[in-house]
Protein backbone atom coordinates (compact mmCIF):
# COMPACT_ATOMS: atom_id res chain seq x y z
CA UNK A 1 0.00 0.00 0.00
CA UNK A 2 1.44 3.83 -0.99
CA UNK A 3 -0.06 6.87 0.18
CA UNK A 4 0.15 8.69 -3.25
CA UNK A 5 1.71 8.20 -6.31
CA UNK A 6 1.81 5.20 -9.46
CA UNK A 7 3.55 3.00 -11.08
CA UNK A 8 4.00 2.91 -14.47
CA UNK A 9 6.96 0.56 -15.56
CA UNK A 10 8.72 -2.15 -14.69
CA UNK A 11 12.28 -1.47 -14.80
CA UNK A 12 14.63 -4.40 -16.31
CA UNK A 13 15.65 -6.99 -14.13
CA UNK A 14 12.39 -5.99 -12.12
CA UNK A 15 9.52 -8.64 -10.94
CA UNK A 16 6.09 -8.49 -10.14
CA UNK A 17 4.25 -11.56 -9.01
CA UNK A 18 0.29 -11.17 -7.81
CA UNK A 19 -0.83 -14.40 -6.55
CA UNK A 20 -4.80 -14.53 -5.54
CA UNK A 21 -7.58 -12.46 -5.57
CA UNK A 22 -6.74 -10.73 -2.67
CA UNK A 23 -2.71 -10.00 -3.50
CA UNK A 24 -2.95 -5.75 -4.73
CA UNK A 25 -0.73 -3.02 -4.50
CA UNK A 26 -2.95 -0.31 -4.00
CA UNK A 27 -2.97 3.61 -3.35
CA UNK A 28 -4.72 3.93 0.47
CA UNK A 29 -5.86 0.92 1.69
CA UNK A 30 -8.12 -0.59 -0.84
CA UNK A 31 -8.99 -4.00 -2.62
CA UNK A 32 -7.44 -3.29 -6.01
CA UNK A 33 -4.20 -3.08 -7.78
CA UNK A 34 -5.05 0.82 -7.80
CA UNK A 35 -1.15 1.71 -7.72
CA UNK A 36 -1.14 -0.31 -11.04
CA UNK A 37 -3.89 1.69 -13.01
CA UNK A 38 -1.35 3.68 -14.91
CA UNK A 39 0.88 0.83 -15.70
CA UNK A 40 2.14 1.56 -19.19
CA UNK A 41 5.63 -0.31 -20.01
CA UNK A 42 7.49 -3.47 -19.34
CA UNK A 43 10.56 -3.89 -19.30
CA UNK A 44 11.12 -6.77 -16.75
CA UNK A 45 8.92 -9.78 -15.51
CA UNK A 46 5.25 -8.95 -14.47
CA UNK A 47 3.00 -12.57 -13.52
CA UNK A 48 -0.78 -12.99 -12.45
CA UNK A 49 -1.32 -16.27 -10.75
CA UNK A 50 -4.98 -17.46 -10.02
CA UNK A 51 -5.58 -20.04 -7.37
CA UNK A 52 -1.92 -20.96 -6.04
CA UNK A 53 -1.09 -22.42 -3.16
CA UNK A 54 -0.27 -18.60 -2.27
CA UNK A 55 -3.75 -17.28 -2.93
CA UNK A 56 -7.41 -18.05 -3.92
CA UNK A 57 -9.00 -16.71 -6.87
CA UNK A 58 -7.40 -15.03 -10.12
CA UNK A 59 -5.54 -11.90 -10.11
CA UNK A 60 -6.73 -9.00 -11.69
CA UNK A 61 -4.70 -5.81 -13.07
CA UNK A 62 -7.08 -3.11 -14.98
CA UNK A 63 -5.08 0.00 -16.59
CA UNK A 64 -6.37 3.01 -17.91
CA UNK A 65 -3.75 3.32 -20.92
CA UNK A 66 -1.61 1.35 -23.15
CA UNK A 67 0.85 -1.15 -22.26
CA UNK A 68 3.72 -2.16 -24.13
CA UNK A 69 5.60 -5.35 -23.36
CA UNK A 70 9.32 -5.23 -23.64
CA UNK A 71 9.95 -8.12 -21.64
CA UNK A 72 7.63 -11.20 -19.72
CA UNK A 73 4.00 -11.08 -19.33
CA UNK A 74 2.20 -14.32 -18.00
CA UNK A 75 -0.63 -15.51 -16.65
CA UNK A 76 -2.09 -18.28 -14.98
CA UNK A 77 1.05 -20.50 -16.42
CA UNK A 78 1.08 -23.35 -14.11
CA UNK A 79 -1.06 -26.35 -14.37
CA UNK A 80 -3.97 -25.51 -11.88
CA UNK A 81 -4.28 -21.78 -11.89
CA UNK A 82 -6.67 -19.63 -13.76
CA UNK A 83 -9.58 -17.11 -12.99
CA UNK A 84 -6.80 -13.88 -13.47
CA UNK A 85 -7.15 -11.22 -15.56
CA UNK A 86 -5.09 -8.07 -17.57
CA UNK A 87 -7.78 -5.46 -18.20
CA UNK A 88 -5.74 -2.91 -20.40
CA UNK A 89 -7.03 0.34 -21.25
CA UNK A 90 -5.64 1.06 -24.27
CA UNK A 91 -3.54 -0.93 -27.31
CA UNK A 92 -1.30 -3.80 -26.42
CA UNK A 93 1.91 -3.45 -27.60
CA UNK A 94 4.27 -7.11 -27.78
CA UNK A 95 7.97 -6.76 -27.91
CA UNK A 96 8.96 -9.41 -25.68
CA UNK A 97 6.69 -12.74 -24.62
CA UNK A 98 3.41 -13.07 -23.24
CA UNK A 99 1.73 -16.18 -22.19
CA UNK A 100 -1.60 -16.77 -21.40
CA UNK A 101 -3.16 -19.51 -19.41
CA UNK A 102 -1.71 -23.42 -19.40
CA UNK A 103 -2.50 -26.92 -20.38
CA UNK A 104 -4.43 -27.64 -17.14
CA UNK A 105 -6.23 -24.40 -16.81
CA UNK A 106 -8.54 -23.88 -13.49
CA UNK A 107 -10.54 -21.10 -14.63
CA UNK A 108 -11.37 -18.90 -17.35
CA UNK A 109 -7.98 -16.29 -18.03
CA UNK A 110 -8.35 -13.25 -19.83
CA UNK A 111 -6.42 -10.16 -21.42
CA UNK A 112 -8.35 -7.05 -22.89
CA UNK A 113 -7.06 -4.62 -24.81
CA UNK A 114 -8.54 -2.00 -27.52
CA UNK A 115 -5.56 -2.78 -30.19
CA UNK A 116 -2.95 -5.35 -30.71
CA UNK A 117 0.55 -4.85 -31.95
CA UNK A 118 2.54 -7.81 -31.75
CA UNK A 119 6.15 -9.16 -33.14
CA UNK A 120 7.15 -10.84 -30.01
CA UNK A 121 5.90 -14.06 -28.75
CA UNK A 122 2.21 -14.47 -27.62
CA UNK A 123 0.70 -18.01 -26.40
CA UNK A 124 -3.21 -18.27 -25.89
CA UNK A 125 -3.15 -21.92 -23.96
CA UNK A 126 -6.39 -22.35 -22.71
CA UNK A 127 -7.28 -26.27 -21.06
CA UNK A 128 -6.12 -28.75 -23.40
CA UNK A 129 -8.48 -31.99 -22.09
CA UNK A 130 -11.01 -32.96 -24.13
CA UNK A 131 -14.48 -31.95 -22.86
CA UNK A 132 -13.20 -29.12 -21.02
CA UNK A 133 -14.22 -25.67 -21.50
CA UNK A 134 -12.11 -23.90 -19.44
CA UNK A 135 -10.75 -21.11 -21.61
CA UNK A 136 -7.85 -18.37 -22.56
CA UNK A 137 -8.66 -15.54 -23.87
CA UNK A 138 -6.90 -12.89 -25.79
CA UNK A 139 -9.52 -10.08 -26.53
CA UNK A 140 -8.86 -7.27 -28.69
CA UNK A 141 -11.71 -4.63 -29.59
CA UNK A 142 -10.01 -3.67 -33.01
CA UNK A 143 -8.85 -5.06 -36.18
CA UNK A 144 -7.08 -7.75 -36.92
CA UNK A 145 -3.54 -7.35 -38.52
CA UNK A 146 -3.54 -7.60 -41.77
CA UNK A 147 -0.41 -9.28 -42.14
CA UNK A 148 0.41 -11.35 -38.99
CA UNK A 149 3.96 -10.86 -37.41
CA UNK A 150 5.75 -12.65 -34.38
CA UNK A 151 5.40 -15.80 -32.73
CA UNK A 152 1.98 -16.98 -32.46
CA UNK A 153 0.79 -20.39 -30.66
CA UNK A 154 -3.12 -20.60 -29.79
CA UNK A 155 -3.78 -23.67 -27.88
CA UNK A 156 -6.31 -26.04 -26.21
CA UNK A 157 -9.42 -24.23 -25.51
CA UNK A 158 -8.46 -20.79 -26.38
CA UNK A 159 -9.84 -18.27 -28.54
CA UNK A 160 -7.93 -14.73 -29.77
CA UNK A 161 -10.56 -12.25 -30.55
CA UNK A 162 -10.39 -9.30 -32.72
CA UNK A 163 -13.36 -6.86 -33.28
CA UNK A 164 -13.15 -6.85 -37.00
CA UNK A 165 -10.87 -7.33 -39.99
CA UNK A 166 -8.78 -10.49 -41.01
CA UNK A 167 -5.66 -11.79 -41.62
CA UNK A 168 -4.95 -12.33 -44.88
CA UNK A 169 -1.04 -12.81 -45.05
CA UNK A 170 1.34 -14.48 -42.43
CA UNK A 171 4.39 -12.81 -42.87
CA UNK A 172 8.02 -13.17 -43.42
CA UNK A 173 9.46 -15.10 -40.41
CA UNK A 174 5.96 -14.86 -38.57
CA UNK A 175 4.49 -17.93 -36.85
CA UNK A 176 0.99 -19.10 -36.50
CA UNK A 177 0.32 -22.25 -34.53
CA UNK A 178 -3.46 -23.52 -33.75
CA UNK A 179 -3.08 -26.65 -31.58
CA UNK A 180 -6.19 -28.58 -30.83
CA UNK A 181 -10.01 -28.42 -32.57
CA UNK A 182 -10.89 -25.47 -29.96
CA UNK A 183 -8.00 -23.16 -30.36
CA UNK A 184 -9.38 -20.51 -32.30
CA UNK A 185 -8.65 -16.92 -33.88
CA UNK A 186 -11.86 -15.80 -34.69
CA UNK A 187 -13.75 -12.22 -35.63
CA UNK A 188 -16.33 -11.61 -31.90
CA UNK A 189 -15.93 -14.48 -29.56
CA UNK A 190 -16.62 -17.65 -31.83
CA UNK A 191 -16.33 -21.54 -32.38
CA UNK A 192 -14.08 -21.30 -35.66
CA UNK A 193 -11.28 -19.50 -37.47
CA UNK A 194 -13.37 -16.63 -38.59
CA UNK A 195 -10.16 -14.03 -38.57
CA UNK A 196 -8.44 -17.01 -40.90
CA UNK A 197 -11.19 -17.14 -43.67
CA UNK A 198 -9.58 -14.75 -46.18
CA UNK A 199 -6.03 -15.94 -45.41
CA UNK A 200 -4.47 -15.92 -48.95
CA UNK A 201 -0.76 -16.11 -48.75
CA UNK A 202 1.91 -17.16 -45.96
CA UNK A 203 5.00 -16.45 -46.23
CA UNK A 204 6.26 -18.19 -42.63
CA UNK A 205 5.25 -20.53 -40.89
CA UNK A 206 1.39 -21.77 -40.42
CA UNK A 207 1.01 -25.54 -38.50
CA UNK A 208 -1.87 -27.27 -37.24
CA UNK A 209 -1.47 -30.29 -34.63
CA UNK A 210 -3.78 -32.22 -32.36
CA UNK A 211 -1.40 -34.42 -30.44
CA UNK A 212 1.32 -32.44 -28.71
CA UNK A 213 0.94 -32.12 -24.94
CA UNK A 214 -0.86 -28.25 -25.15
CA UNK A 215 -3.71 -29.30 -27.44
CA UNK A 216 -6.79 -31.41 -26.95
CA UNK A 217 -6.48 -35.99 -26.26
CA UNK A 218 -8.51 -35.81 -29.71
CA UNK A 219 -5.94 -36.98 -32.03
CA UNK A 220 -7.25 -36.06 -35.20
CA UNK A 221 -5.33 -33.31 -36.63
CA UNK A 222 -7.28 -30.66 -39.18
CA UNK A 223 -8.10 -27.39 -40.53
CA UNK A 224 -10.76 -25.54 -38.52
CA UNK A 225 -12.01 -22.81 -41.15
CA UNK A 226 -15.34 -20.73 -40.41
CA UNK A 227 -16.19 -21.18 -43.97
CA UNK A 228 -13.82 -21.63 -47.15
CA UNK A 229 -11.51 -19.68 -47.34
CA UNK A 230 -11.92 -16.38 -50.31
CA UNK A 231 -8.72 -16.67 -51.59
CA UNK A 232 -6.39 -19.65 -52.77
CA UNK A 233 -3.19 -19.22 -50.44
CA UNK A 234 -0.20 -18.40 -52.90
CA UNK A 235 2.29 -20.53 -52.42
CA UNK A 236 5.76 -19.41 -51.18
CA UNK A 237 8.70 -20.79 -50.16
CA UNK A 238 7.61 -21.12 -46.36
CA UNK A 239 6.55 -24.17 -44.45
CA UNK A 240 3.15 -24.50 -44.30
CA UNK A 241 1.64 -28.01 -43.04
CA UNK A 242 -0.84 -29.72 -40.44
CA UNK A 243 1.18 -32.48 -38.65
CA UNK A 244 -0.31 -35.34 -36.39
CA UNK A 245 2.88 -36.73 -34.23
Amino acid sequence: MFKSGAITAIGSGGNLQLDGAQARVSIGAGTTNSALSALAVNYGALGLQGDTSNGAGGSTITTTAGLTNYGTIDLDTNDGEGGSALRIGGALINLGVMHIGCNLLGAATTVTATGLASSGTLIVQGNGESGTTTEATLNIAGAAPTVLVGNNTVAGDADWVFKSGGITQIGNSANLVLDGAQARVSIGAGTTNSALTGLASNYGYLGWTATRPMGPADRRSRRRWGSPTSARLASTPATTRAAAH
